[in-house]
């Protein structure tokens, strides 16, 4: 996602430069704090102990014991 930011804002500040003219609102990229000027990073969320969790793997030994029962029948 934040990957996706990042190329969305470069296309955006490339074709403001190619053309020479403000488009990055038009776009709907920006709000009035950034409209002078792009931001050269996204940021990232660092997840810690709080907040949403996105991906929860959550180990078992479910395949492991099918396995082995394949293997010796």
């Amino acid at each position: 996602m934040a990957a996706m930011s990042l190329l969305q804002r470069a296309s955006v500040t490339a074709l403001t430069a190619l053309s020479g003219r403000c488009v990055g609102t038009r776009l709907g990229s920006g709000g009035f704090l950034t409209r002078g000027f792009p931001k050269t990073a996204a940021p990232v969320r660092h997840s810690g102990d709080h907040g949403k969790r996105l991906f929860i793997i959550k180990s078992s030994s479910f395949y492991d014991r099918r396995f082995l029962k394949l293997l010796v029948s």
